[in-house]
């Protein structure tokens, strides 16, 4: 079996809420500091995961973000959230898209059978729209939105 970290772009994330846990970040004080405080932030890698098993279609956990999230962004995220999201938030290069990753490993898309995400964060599902073919594997919390109660 081999695993190759693939690197699909990077994302723009308030320092505080990225290193300082849920103290201050969660609800209402959470959201109006993400919406406001734009002065302290510091850029993350969006990792994916290619798994080739020895005897099944490629594995891939992860699908990171798409071209339309980076570049299109006011009209992807078009309606309210376009007021608190920077359109700076995602930066992604064409080499970096999953396809283009993909292919610099020898596949193509239809060559992935199977999805597992982590969790249906954005920048874990955009590359999504890419593999139209493969089957998505996600917890029943996740799904659910249980977490999100928690």
């Amino acid at each position: 079996m081999k695993v190759y970290p693939v690197h699909i772009g990077d994302t723009k994330v308030p320092y505080g809420q990225f290193y300082g846990g849920l103290e201050g970040w969660s609800g209402l004080q959470g959201f109006w500091r993400f919406a406001t405080d734009k002065s302290h932030y510091i850029v993350v890698p969006i990792h994916a995961y290619l798994i080739e098993p020895p005897q099944a279609g490629g594995l891939l956990v992860d699908t990171g973000i798409s071209w339309p999230q980076a570049h299109g962004h006011d009209q992807y995220y078009a309606g309210s959230l376009h007021y608190v999201l920077d359109s700076d938030e995602y930066q992604l290069t064409p080499e970096q898209e999953l396809p283009a990753q993909l292919a610099r490993l020898g596949h193509v898309p239809k060559d992935v059978s199977t999805v597992i995400l982590t969790h249906l964060h954005e920048d874990h599902v955009g590359g999504l729209r890419d593999l139209p073919n493969a089957r998505v594997v996600v917890s029943r919390a996740e799904f659910d939105g249980r977490h999100l109660r928690a």
